[in-house]
């Protein structure tokens, strides 16, 4: 990491990746994550994760595992990030999914990750699917 806090090497520096196991290709790429906790600007360029995605049947992909205090939906057939919200804390968890009379919902852990410098907190986040 520089005295700025970003890493060295070129952006982007965290993606989420959709992998055709056919063939072992990529079949689409999407950059998640700002900048906006490690060095004080929200740039778009990714951050490095800690913790993994979530996927509905709907083919919503839920994220909270950048270095931000953001989770994040992106569409799986795109990549397209479609729903973002703010969390008291950083994710660096992987959401979840249940339901509670007949409503889908979407928790995740909000309580940052104590050896990089993220957003500390000790919360439980639930977010409602509409439909």
């Amino acid at each position: 990491m520089s005295t700025f806090g970003a890493q060295y090497n070129d952006p982007p520096w965290g993606e989420l990746i959709a992998v055709d196991l056919a063939d072992g290709t990529d079949t689409w790429r999407s950059v998640f994550g700002t900048t906006e906790v490690m060095i004080g600007l929200p740039l778009p360029w990714g951050t490095p994760d800690f913790g993994g995605a979530m996927m509905t049947s709907s083919g919503l992909i839920f994220t909270g595992a950048a270095m931000d205090d953001y989770i994040c939906a992106f569409n799986n057939r795109s990549g397209e990030k479609i729903w973002k919200a703010a969390l008291p804390a950083s994710g660096q968890a992987t959401p979840m999914s249940c339901e509670w009379q007949s409503k889908q919902y979407v928790p995740i852990v909000a309580g940052g990750h104590s050896t990089s410098g993220t957003t500390q907190g000790d919360y439980v986040v639930s977010f409602a699917l509409p439909g």
